[in-house]
């Protein structure tokens, strides 16, 4: 696996909530749910893994998924990439909502820009793992 394939994959990995190593040499690439987000059920994956890295530490790059602040963050960053100005308010009147998450969601959903926003978001994510390694 080449080094843009890692990234991608490491990318998409914490987009879904997992805390990711990645062995500097081999790519190698192991990874266990958030368990501040997942709960407990997942505490043995997040055993086996660290099993692994705390043999060799200093050999694994951590990644971990963002926080809600940076999510909140990254959405607002999307916003001003939008061009529509009719668009830009009805996404930044859902970060206002009481639930900004869920506003979000649905008002690119409603807007048809859902795609634009997982590219952004991606794109966001690789940056993000890029800088990292």
């Amino acid at each position: 696996m080449n080094i843009n394939e890692i990234i991608n994959e490491v990318a998409q990995i914490i987009d879904s909530g997992e805390i990711v190593y990645v062995h500097r040499e081999t790519g190698e690439i192991l990874s266990f749910p958030d368990l501040d987000q997942a709960g407990d059920e997942y505490d043995y994956l997040m055993r086996e893994v660290m099993d692994i890295v705390d043999m060799d530490p200093d050999s694994y790059i951590r990644f971990r998924p963002l926080t809600s602040s940076e999510s909140f963050k990254v959405m607002e960053g999307f916003a001003d990439t939008v061009n529509n100005d009719t668009h830009v308010e009805k996404i930044r009147g859902a970060l206002r909502e009481r639930k900004p998450f869920r506003a979000f969601r649905e008002a690119v959903e409603d807007l048809d820009i859902l795609d634009s926003w997982y590219d952004y978001k991606m794109a966001y994510l690789e940056m993000m793992v890029r800088d990292q390694f």
